[in-house]
């Protein structure tokens, strides 16, 4: 799978982060996005699941920052994250999902990654 297969078709730069150290912008809290999301697709009937389970090793925080991708490619943001959320609905609105969430935990949990 390619960098960019998972972008909107919009957004073809979309690439991996560079390594960074500190956040040039004020933190978004994924719950919060994905309330938005869910909402934006017309669907405030779905709510983010936070189990609160955590596998060794997994990013609990994580923050983003382009201060390497502006010094060395000349990139800056270009949109908001609420004023790109209509067209991510769109691009979302059109993939087809297969839920495996239940099995994946099932499966975690057999191998003892998660309580």
């Amino acid at each position: 799978m390619s960098p960019t297969s998972c972008a909107p078709p919009s957004r073809p730069w979309a690439r991996p982060p560079l390594p960074a150290t500190r956040s040039t912008s004020p933190p978004v809290v994924a719950s919060r996005s994905s309330s938005s999301l869910a909402s934006e697709l017309g669907r405030e009937d779905l709510e983010p699941e936070l189990p609160g389970e955590f596998r060794a090793g997994d990013i609990r925080h994580c923050l983003a920052d382009t201060t390497r991708a502006r010094e060395l490619l000349g990139f800056e943001a270009e949109t908001e994250l609420a004023d790109g959320l209509p067209e991510l609905a769109e691009w979302v609105a059109g993939q087809t999902v297969t839920e495996r969430g239940d099995e994946a935990v099932a499966e975690m949990r057999a191998r003892n990654l998660v309580g």
